[in-house]
């Protein structure tokens, strides 16, 4: 919305929401191939928790921004903004239907800004700008993750020299893991 408060002085008021609810950050590995499928990052992938793989993300805020021109060489411009966000993304890691590594996060805050710059145009010279800004933050940040060390000693297994596993063994409910003596 904008309001032009006179001729030389305009207020500009920017609002917005965004909700989000995509899957959740793709990983493929480039190592494992899924079940009937390749390495290529341009294929399927097989990922352990299918549909709980997801970002739930909210943000919103608003923007206001003044300006002011003084005479033809100087303006004053403010730009004040407060945002809010809440996130939760949930992914898995290693890009295999193993269960060897699930992260997530956990985010949220407020964030407030204030700027004030001035700017000074002599078109036949010089132009350029000085100001100050202020950024203030209260949020936090959570990172939980899973894993299956059975299963992360057999992804690794081949790399080490052992025999390794099928990602999709017949005695494997799961994916991959470290069958021992039976």
């Amino acid at each position: 919305m904008r309001w032009l408060a006179s001729e030389k002085t305009v207020f500009d008021l920017i609002v917005n929401f965004q909700k989000d609810t995509p899957p959740g950050t793709s990983f493929k590995s480039g190592t494992y191939a899924p079940l009937n499928g390749s390495t290529s990052p341009n294929s399927f992938a097989d990922m352990e928790r299918g549909e709980d793989l997801f970002i739930d993300r909210i943000v919103w805020g608003t923007t206001l921004i003044a300006n002011h021109t003084f005479n033809s060489k100087w303006d004053l411009t403010s730009i004040t903004a407060y945002r809010e966000f809440d996130s939760y993304e949930s992914f898995d890691a290693d890009g295999t239907v193993a269960p060897v590594l699930w992260f997530a996060e956990d985010a949220e805050g407020i964030q407030v800004s204030q700027e004030l710059r001035f700017t000074f145009s002599d078109e036949r010279r010089f132009s350029g700008f000085f100001g100050s800004s202020f950024f203030y933050e209260d949020g936090s940040q959570a990172v939980p993750f899973e894993t299956d060390e059975r299963s992360y000693f057999a992804l690794l297994s081949p790399l080490l020299g052992g025999a390794g596993c099928s990602l999709h063994s017949a005695r494997c409910k799961r994916g991959c893991q470290f069958i021992g003596n039976q």
